[in-house]
């Protein structure tokens, strides 16, 4: 079929805009290929700064770790060892501070302090708590508990209660029940009384928790 100078002119454009969008539709991926591979190069740029960033502060971070766990150290030279918590030991340590004094050891037991699994995978420092029944006069109830805050390791009195002797759990708190003035000035009067005493420590388990 032969083609006329017309036909022949609208047939050169046409291919001519084939070629031309597909060299366009090459070039245009070619672009969006590089401008990715730009954004990425960009990316791995700024992720080596970071990275370079985070490798000069390794050192100051270790320094600052080993100065943290110098001063952690420091302080829990001053905390117990565990055997010294341990419920004879620890009632040996009370026993020696009472006996120079008026005061009698009735009953000593170990109070179990509430702790979550996660609070105990978490922790390095362990408490420890005592609850003493004691009988004695005021002063030397006072006098036993300022060796107790004094001893050479840490130790906490977390409550100190004190009764009429032989009254203790017999009247609660608020509340006169029945006794008359006379009863209670008596009680009251007694040199001896009846004391709870709590006191607490902590023990500190080293290569656990987040130190």
């Amino acid at each position: 079929m032969k083609l006329n100078e017309k036909q022949k002119v609208i047939l050169t454009s046409g291919v001519f805009v084939v070629v031309l969008g597909v060299v366009g539709g090459l070039v245009y991926m070619k672009y969006s290929e590089r401008t990715n591979l730009e954004k990425d190069l960009q990316r791995y740029q700024r992720d080596e700064q970071t990275a370079r960033e985070k490798r000069k502060r390794i050192p100051k971070l270790v320094e600052q770790r080993a100065q943290l766990v110098r001063q952690i150290e420091r302080y829990t030279e001053i905390l117990p060892p565990e055997e010294d918590v341990q419920h004879d030991a620890f009632v040996r340590v009370m026993d020696d501070y009472r006996k120079d004094t008026k005061i009698l050891i009735k009953t000593a037991e170990y109070v179990p302090v509430r702790q979550d699994a996660r609070e105990k995978d978490a922790q390095s420092f362990v408490r420890h708590r005592y609850r003493f029944s004691l009988v004695g006069t005021v002063p030397d109830v006072l006098d036993f508990v300022a060796k107790i805050e004094n001893h050479k390791r840490f130790l906490k009195v977390d409550a100190l209660n004190i009764h009429p002797y032989g009254m203790k759990g017999d009247i609660s708190e608020g509340d006169l029940g029945d006794r008359n003035d006379a009863e209670l000035l008596e009680a009251a009067s007694k040199e001896l009384k009846e004391i709870d005493l709590t006191v607490s420590t902590y023990t500190y388990v080293k290569g656990t928790g987040r130190t």
